[in-house]
């Protein structure tokens, strides 16, 4: 399931597979792994940011949303934001609560500009 990390990271501007690795061997971040999806999360402040996630969008709200929050709450934790890189994600998740709090807008100052 970490291939799934990759991919769903795949030319993102400023998050790397190998980042998020790094992350959770120095015991800043998790990344839960089910039997067909994956999760990356880490806790700032009193924040969970969660994402990516990769696999199968049933098990990641049936399984890791609650589990995560669950955690969440029990640690203390006052928000979660979800770094989803697809609109598709707000729609899916705002009946659970959910809702947009930012857009990230991004150029290219050097090299090829996106289509």
């Amino acid at each position: 399931m970490i291939d799934g990390l990759a991919q769903a990271i795949d030319g993102h501007p400023f998050v790397r597979i190998d980042d998020l690795i790094a992350e959770v061997q120095r015991g800043e971040a998790e990344i839960w792994v089910g039997q067909n999806a994956a999760v990356f999360w880490r806790v700032s402040g009193t924040v969970i940011e969660c994402g990516p996630a990769a696999g199968d969008l049933d098990e990641i709200l049936r399984v890791f949303r609650p589990a995560i929050e669950g955690w969440g709450r029990e640690h203390g934790c006052k928000e979660i934001h979800i770094q989803a890189g697809r609109e598709g994600w707000a729609r899916v998740l705002r009946s659970s609560g959910y809702q947009t709090a930012a857009v990230i807008l991004r150029k290219h100052l050097d090299g090829p500009q996106f289509q």
